[in-house]
Formats: C-alpha cells, sequence, structure tokens
C-alpha cells in the first residue's frame, strides 16, 4: 500500500513528482490548511531551491540528494546536523552545513530597513527588528525604509503579505505606484500586477488612499481614502482611481504562502501575471479574447507546467503551444465554447 505524504518534505516530493490522486490532492489542502504547516512547507521550498543550486559531489548517488533533505530536515531548526556515520556521505554533509548557514541569511533579524527580493518560484521571509514581519512571493521586491515616525515599504514587484506589529507611533504604510495602504496592528496582502494594485485585509484594518511616492511618506490623501477591514480588498490603478470594497475569504487571495494560487472568476490576463513569476518559462497571450476567458480553480505554484498541459482540455477554445523550451504562448483558437471553467 502507497504510503502517504505526512510531512512538508514529504508533500514537496509528492507535489514534484506528479503522481497524485484526487483524494490525495485534497489531502493535501487540508494538511497546509494549519499555519504551522504552511510555514514548514515554504521552509521546504526554499531548502530545495538551495539544495538545486549547490554543486553536487562528483560520483554522486542519484538518493544521496533525498538523504541529504531528510537528514536536513530533521535536524536543521535547532541549527546542528546529525552523523551521518557513511565516510561516503562526507560531501552531501558539506552541502547540507552549507544550505543551513544560507538558509539563516535568508530569515536573519533584520535591521531598521532594506532591500528585499526573491526569484521566480521563490518565498522568503523576514522578520523585522519591530517584531513586523515581510513574507515575498514569487519573483518580487520590496524597499523598507524605518526612522522615528515612520515604517515606510515601497511595493516594487510582485506580491508581498505584511504581518505588522503595533507601534502607535510609527505608522506603517505601503506604497505601490498610485496609492499608499497605511495601518498600526494588522496583517494583510498586496499584490502589484502591471496598473493595478490589489489589497486584501486577513487581520485588523488599513485605510487605502491614493497618492504619489512622495505624498505617500506622509500619509497620502487620507480624506480620499477607504477603510477596510478584516474580510475585505480594494483594488486601484496607478492613476490612484479606487474600487469598491468587497467582501472576500482572505485565505483565498493568500493561499500562494502555502505554494497554491486560488481564484475565483478572474481572467486569464491576471492570471498569467501571477503565474508567471513561479514559472521558469515565459508564458505569453497572443491575444486579449484568450486573456478575458474566466478560471476558476487552483494552480500549484510546482506544477505549473501541468496546469499549462491541462489548459487548453479546459478551455477548447484555447491553443496552448510551446515555440522553444523557454516560452509559452496561449491564444484564443474558437468562440464555441464556454469562457469560463
Amino acid at each position: 500500500m502507497k504510503q502517504e505524504p505526512v510531512t512538508a518534505l514529504d508533500w514537496l516530493i509528492a507535489l514534484r513528482s506528479g503522481d497524485l490522486s484526487a483524494a490525495t490532492i485534497q489531502e493535501w489542502k487540508e494538511w497546509i490548511a494549519s499555519p504551522e504547516n504552511q510555514r514548514a512547507f515554504e521552509n521546504a521550498q526554499r531548502i530545495w531551491k538551495m539544495m538545486d543550486e549547490v554543486p553536487r559531489p562528483q560520483g554522486h548517488h542519484p538518493r544521496i540528494k533525498r538523504y541529504a533533505h531528510n537528514a536536513f530536515f530533521a535536524k536543521c531548526p535547532g541549527r546542528y546536523l546529525a552523523w551521518f556515520g557513511l565516510a561516503a556521505l562526507i560531501g552531501t554533509i558539506a552541502i547540507v552545513s552549507w544550505t543551513c548557514i544560507t538558509l539563516d541569511a535568508h530569515e536573519q533579524r533584520a535591521s531598521g530597513g532594506g532591500e528585499y527580493a526573491t526569484q521566480a518560484a521563490e518565498h522568503r521571509s523576514i522578520k523585522l527588528e519591530d517584531g513586523s514581519s515581510i513574507h515575498l512571493g514569487g519573483h518580487s521586491a520590496v524597499v523598507a525604509e524605518f526612522d522615528n515616525n515612520v515604517r515606510f515599504i515601497l511595493m516594487d514587484s510582485g506580491e508581498a503579505a505584511f504581518d505588522v506589529a503595533h507601534d502607535s507611533r510609527r505608522p506603517w504604510r505601503v506604497y505601490a505606484p498610485g496609492g499608499v495602504i497605511t495601518a498600526v496592528g494588522t496583517a494583510f496582502n498586496v499584490r502589484r500586477r502591471n496598473n493595478q494594485v490589489t489589497v486584501t485585509v486577513s487581520e485588523g484594518a488599513v485605510i487605502v488612499a491614493p497618492a504619489n511616492e512622495q505624498t505617500a511618506r506622509t500619509g497620502g490623501d487620507l480624506l480620499h481614502g477607504k477603510r477596510i477591514a478584516s474580510g475585505e480588498s480594494i483594488s486601484y490603478t496607478s492613476d490612484g482611481a479606487l474600487s469598491e470594497a468587497t467582501l472576500v475569504d482572505p485565505t483565498v487571495p493568500m493561499a500562494w504562502r502555502a505554494g497554491q494560487l486560488e481564484y475565483r472568476s478572474e481572467p486569464l490576463s491576471r492570471i498569467v501575471q501571477d503565474v508567471n513569476r513561479y514559472s521558469h518559462k515565459s508564458i505569453a497571450l497572443a491575444d486579449e479574447k484568450a486573456g478575458a476567458i474566466l478560471y476558476t480553480g487552483t494552480v500549484l505554484e510546482l506544477r505549473v507546467d501541468d496546469w499549462l498541459a491541462a489548459l487548453d482540455t479546459l478551455f477548447p477554445q484555447l491553443e496552448v503551444t510551446q515555440p522553444d523550451s523557454l516560452h509559452v504562448i496561449i491564444r484564443f483558437r474558437s468562440a464555441s465554447a464556454p469562457t469560463q471553467h
């Protein structure tokens, strides 16, 4: 009988294998619903990526990487490594030790500010000295500037979740072109897609107001801003035009922290922007009709290729082609099929 995944590493390997039944996928969703499991899975993704980038010893056996990962996950949280007991794995121990040091650098306690970024398909968490945390999604970048009066974050690209420590003396402001999000102590998500920014609150409340970078540093046009609370979402464009606030399930836009991109009737044009941050291939829409198709469902960050392979089956009016190993093109083929799955 096939053994089901039980740890973050087990799930990571299972998701990469592509051999998952519908029942196992449902178990995965139940497992990842736990915040503790989400954090473990984020660490698993980051460490796996690091291990992929480390030079392997000559003559390595394909099972060595799996063994090294298991040994690492068993001991690295305590920042020490077990003695493997096999001289043949000495080279692997060195690799794992280097990886553990690198993980410390990724999770180091940051000072008052700094520049933080991720590559494609990478997550990163930064713990700041004031007790706040920034969680970056794939291909994202922020700049943090702290002083005695304000904690200011410039959202350069991508997506980030913020867990803000309360400090009545220093408001927390996030600027992305067109507007500023002001919070004192709360948790919220900011997703930037081209000229649109979407803010979702999972705890507390924020004020979203139109602003340029200069006025954002002083709070923006708060008189024309809108307050949104937990379970609400709002969007604005680069010219500062705010949408109406809507009620949402905050776990949907924040599911990326667990390696899932969740959508409810969203156009492919927006989804492709998100998926490109987790794909090692460049995905392009060839026409507006393809981008207007609405999609409801889940994209697993580690299985973007599987999602692309299934797309023209879900939507027969789409044609998905791969002209080379680095590019994927999605185009509208016919208007005969329904435009929502």
